[in-house]
């Protein structure tokens, strides 16, 4: 955690400025970790008082896109044997942007227009396990939902290649209109990853603290600034920070985005830059580099791939498969704004986890994080 905090409190502009994009990744992490420890006072008839008085790291996810910032944790600290061990037990806790229609002008870096915090616990139920998702009061009970859950098991062997092993991993995603939470557990002899859909029609608790990180996209533009790229980039990014990875997005001002009707019209064309650090352990340290990648859509005999360029180091070339390739009509029409959304799911076995990644109606999914 030293090295996600390290420069967050000044000292200086670092020559490279790609160190102050790490320095600003920190400060917005470190702003997530403070919203999750106010969140649980919001929630103390649901958790006991001995959760709320102990800070502690937490495994943090943070996205960030046009709809506004999006903070998943888990909210208390367990030690379970198995996912019996886990019933009636608080396992997620979500902040969602109070106002998701309106498009924040600057989402990350001054004032993000309220969030509304939600606890789930995890129920059983008829046939497995669903989450019971705890949102705004209501003539003095809590309004409540419940998500089904898709639960898969796999056995501990070989070697620690997934982070969720390190400790309860919990992630987000967008598919056209759906969100999808997502979360894996190690156990012993198995470890486990559950997902299902989040209920957007709940109300969920106000918090109207104003979350204030370094603005990651102010020391992103001198980077991007003198790189030799085809068109200007859109403004905000999106962004997606875990401890063991940071990604983040911005589009082209490619016409082509604009026009394209299907996603094979976008092959060959390139859709934006995205930085991207992932650790080369459980978490992120200051020696995981960042690479600044130029991607674009192909499509081989195997699938769609995205093919990236180091725009950095020209030399260098990179693939990441994806999965899936879809076309919303739904998700977005000429005249709007640019819709971007940049996701993750958890994986149990290799790669550990997967990107998924909206550029207006474009939507790629199971985007392997593999050269």
């Amino acid at each position: 955690m030293a090295a996600l905090f390290a420069g967050c409190g000044g000292g200086g502009v670092s020559q490279d400025p790609l160190a102050n994009v790490t320095d600003a990744e920190g400060s917005l992490y470190g702003a997530g970790q403070e919203w999750v420890e106010q969140a649980l006072g919001f929630f103390g008839d649901l958790l006991p008082a001995s959760s709320q008085a102990v800070m502690r790291e937490r495994s943090l996810t943070v996205v960030g896109d046009s709809e506004g910032v999006t903070l998943l944790a888990d909210p208390v600290a367990l030690s379970p044997t198995s996912i019996e061990d886990l019933a009636d037990k608080p396992l997620f806790i979500v902040f969602r942007p109070t106002n998701k229609t309106t498009r924040p002008q600057a989402y990350i870096g001054n004032n993000t227009p309220g969030l509304q915090a939600y606890i789930g616990f995890l129920r059983k139920a008829q046939q497995d396990y669903e989450v019971e998702w705890y949102g705004a009061r209501e003539n003095g009970a809590r309004r409540t939902a419940r998500s089904p859950l898709i639960i898969k098991r796999l056995p501990v062997t070989g070697p620690n290649i997934n982070p969720c092993l390190a400790g309860p991993l919990i992630s987000w995603r967008k598919w056209g209109g759906i969100y999808v939470f997502d979360g894996c557990r190690q156990f012993s002899p198995e470890r486990i990853h559950m997902s299902g859909p989040f209920p957007n029609d709940l109300p969920g608790q106000l918090i109207d603290r104003e979350l204030r990180p370094t603005p990651i996209e102010e020391v992103l533009k001198p980077v991007y600034q003198n790189l030799k790229k085809p068109f200007e980039v859109e403004w905000p990014p999106a962004v997606l920070l875990r401890p063991e990875v940071s990604a983040i997005f911005n589009a082209y001002q490619n016409p082509r985005l604009r026009e394209a009707r299907q996603p094979d019209d976008l092959l060959g064309t390139p859709l934006g830059i995205v930085y991207l650090r992932t650790a080369n352990g459980a978490k992120l340290t200051k020696a995981d580099a960042a690479r600044v990648i130029e991607v674009e859509l192909a499509r081989e005999e195997s699938g769609y791939v995205l093919l990236g360029k180091n725009l950095r180091n020209p030399s260098e070339t990179l693939r990441f498969p994806v999965r899936e390739v879809a076309w919303c009509d739904g998700c977005w029409f000429p005249g709007m704004p640019t819709e971007i959304h940049l996701g993750i799911e958890d994986e149990l076995e290799d790669p550990p986890y997967l990107f998924y990644l909206q550029i207006n109606n474009l939507l790629l999914g199971g985007i392997a994080p593999k050269k």
